[in-house]
């Protein structure tokens, strides 16, 4: 299908990387240079709709995203649900899984929905406030969450825990003057068949069921003004369980109370991967994709600014029927490529011999390919997944050169000098995160930000491009 010229594996350590004058990427298309700039940290190009209406919300769907070159050459999806979301993380990256960590009013809460409902056996009768407290950390949002009925009094995470995986969950709690009488902590589960019985007058944690070995550790330290941090390192094996809390009394019974209403105060929840707990960060939505791999597509942390991205689930496209006339192309792009799936990132022409693209794991030698009229620049070193960086595809049909790099900075990481035919077919569409504007051979992964453009970047400019284009990703 295409010829490989001599790969340099591996990316070096020594490439060259100017220091970085006064630039901006609009000066790319200056000259009336063709193709697009995408910034999805642009809240004013972002659209829900195809038609470009309506603003997009975070968490949500983009079926369009304006380009900002000044050439029209704007990305829309060719199908509702072919349409990536728009999603923003800290500049500390993104850690809490929990979905819709902070929602626990009572227009939250529900039977169904995203973040925190309902236990199962609960009664409508709960309720949660945000409250006037004051929080035992930082500055954000203390709720309680309070239930008159007497049977089963709780609320759950649509969000499950992750099998056989290390993962801690972290929160603080507080018991109110209002039923305190009866309500002594927490029956947190710990995954399938683990149950953790968390008093909060005793400062005690008790596990039971046949799989309390699920709980790799676990603490309750009082933080003051009777607050106290729960914190749980579990690793459940078998069927995904949600994590529930539920209300017990003096008994560790978590089915009836009697006499008053029970209430507990709930500050920053936060599941996380690994064995150690960080500083909390509030989220919204969480999309699943597999048990392993899970975006974040709106998480907060107070002190920190954000990052944002289009997410790409492996089934979605977004392109522009119009293409390129030149004999010349580059591609810059910030990315997250989520695991070694085949995908292109970037294609002009589903013929690979009419035009260029981007491919992440081409196949089972050529982990990165730029290919330009056929011929192709693979990168074969090994990868690990998930990898953010930034990705470079330069070609030039005419003279014969075609290029891929990661992380930036000169010489290339791979290149080609084998003979091409001149000028890229004009009749083959634009496609972001597709082999095809149909959906073909799709990306999986987070784009934040990305350049095409007609001609081949090279130099210091190119390299002016690759550290802008790093920048909206904090690379």
């Amino acid at each position: 299908m295409y010829g490989l010229g001599v790969n340099r594996l591996g990316v070096p350590s020594g490439k060259s990387n100017p220091a970085v004058h006064s630039f901006s990427i609009s000066d790319l298309f200056g000259s009336s240079e063709e193709g697009g700039w995408y910034d999805p940290s642009d809240a004013s190009t972002v659209f829900s709709d195809t038609s470009g209406t309506t603003a997009a919300t975070l968490g949500g769907v983009v079926g369009k995203i304006l380009d900002k070159s000044g050439n029209d050459l704007h990305l829309t999806a060719n199908a509702d649900n072919r349409r990536p979301l728009w999603g923003r993380e800290p500049t500390s990256g993104a850690r809490n899984f929990l979905e819709n960590s902070n929602k626990l009013t009572t227009s939250d809460i529900s039977d169904s929905g995203d973040g925190w409902v309902r236990s199962t056996f609960t009664g409508t009768n709960l309720t949660g406030t945000a409250t006037s407290d004051d929080p035992p950390v930082g500055t954000g949002t203390v709720h309680k969450v309070a239930c008159s009925s007497t049977a089963v009094i709780g609320i759950q995470q649509t969000q499950n825990y992750f099998v056989d995986e290390n993962q801690v969950l972290s929160v603080y709690l507080k018991l109110t003057g209002e039923g305190s009488t009866d309500c002594k902590g927490l029956l947190v589960t710990a995954g399938e068949n683990c149950q953790a019985s968390v008093r909060l007058d005793t400062e005690t944690i008790t596990l039971s069921g046949s799989s309390t070995s699920n709980v790799v550790s676990s603490s309750l330290t009082d933080v003051g003004d009777d607050w106290y941090r729960l914190v749980m390192t579990i690793n459940q094996s078998g069927n995904t369980q949600p994590i529930l809390f539920y209300f017990i009394d003096s008994s560790n019974n978590y089915y009836t109370f009697y006499s008053s209403t029970p209430s507990i105060l709930i500050y920053r929840p936060q599941l996380e991967k690994g064995t150690s707990v960080t500083t909390a960060q509030e989220t919204g939505l969480v999309a699943s994709v597999g048990s392993a791999n899970t975006a974040i597509l709106d998480a907060t942390e107070e002190g920190y600014g954000h990052y944002h991205y289009l997410y790409f689930d492996g089934t979605d496209a977004i392109g522009n029927t119009n293409s390129f006339t030149s004999n010349e192309a580059t591609v810059v792009i910030s990315a997250e490529i989520e695991d070694d799936t085949q995908s292109a990132i970037v294609q002009q022409n589903v013929t690979l011999a009419n035009g260029f693209s981007l491919w992440t794991n081409y196949d089972s030698t050529n982990k990165l390919l730029s290919v330009s009229k056929g011929i192709a620049a693979g990168i074969t070193s090994t990868l690990s997944y998930p990898l953010k960086n930034i990705f470079t595809l330069t070609a030039d049909s005419a003279n014969d050169s075609v290029t891929a790099n990661i992380g930036g900075g000169t010489p290339p990481d791979a290149s080609n000098t084998s003979i091409q035919t001149a000028g890229y077919v004009s009749s083959g569409d634009l496609s972001v995160g597709s082999y095809s504007y149909t959906g073909v051979t799709t990306f999986k992964g987070k784009i934040y930000a990305l350049v095409v453009r007609d001609t081949e970047t090279e130099g210091s400019e190119l390299i002016d491009t690759e550290t802008a284009i790093k920048a909206k990703a904090g690379l």
